[in-house]
């Protein structure tokens, strides 16, 4: 069984290249490949050092697009995403490859009932089936429209825990709320109300 982790970046300083590599760290003997994509920040020689495929743009595409790209290019039978705030992984990422199954640690620093959009695992199985994420929405919710088109079989696995460095990199790149977050949630909530119509 191989396993990807796919961990997009935005890497705007060195304190966030500092970030990323602690999620590398953490994450580099539990997996067979990792996959950085640099979504328009600094290039950096380390991160391409410590990866096994580095995609690098200069024009930021966004968060979703970005873990798009990371997800076409994946060898692995499961493929991880994973922020690249993640600052600690307990348990072994195999427990999160089930047959059929999306999945999600428990993230013991924020209450995440369902899927945490910073740390999943999809199986290949179930990407070339779902689909990838929609990235019409840039940044934000792309993960609750994931979560919303794969809820019948996912699964919280309890073995597994992590520590998440929750918005780091937004906080950095000053996009708490502001302008991007109303319009994703616009075409989220455009994507929901479709939804619960046709049903």
């Amino acid at each position: 069984m191989k396993i990807s982790a796919v961990i997009p970046t935005y890497t705007l300083n060195k304190d966030l290249e500092k970030v990323a590599n602690i999620t590398i760290s953490e994450i580099r003997s539990k997996v067979d490949e990792i996959i950085i994509v640099e979504d328009g920040g600094m290039y950096s020689p380390w991160l391409q050092s410590n990866s096994d495929k580095y995609l690098y743009h200069s024009k930021n595409v966004g968060f979703t697009k970005n873990v798009n790209l990371g997800l076409q290019i994946a060898e692995g039978e499961y493929i991880a995403v994973v922020s690249s705030d993640i600052s600690q992984i307990i348990g072994e990422i195999d427990d999160l490859c089930i047959p059929g199954r999306v999945t999600s640690p428990i993230t013991k620093n924020q209450d995440v009932p369902l899927l945490a959009g910073h740390f999943f695992v999809i199986p290949r199985t179930v990407l070339d089936e779902r689909g990838f994420l929609n990235d019409s929405m840039r940044i934000f919710c792309s993960d609750a429209d994931y979560e919303e088109r794969i809820k019948d079989i996912f699964e919280q696995v309890p073995t597994v825990k992590i520590l998440h460095g929750i918005n780091t990199t937004l906080k950095v790149a000053d996009l708490m709320g502001g302008e991007q977050l109303k319009v994703d949630r616009a075409i989220y909530a455009n994507i929901s109300n479709n939804a619960n119509n046709s049903a």
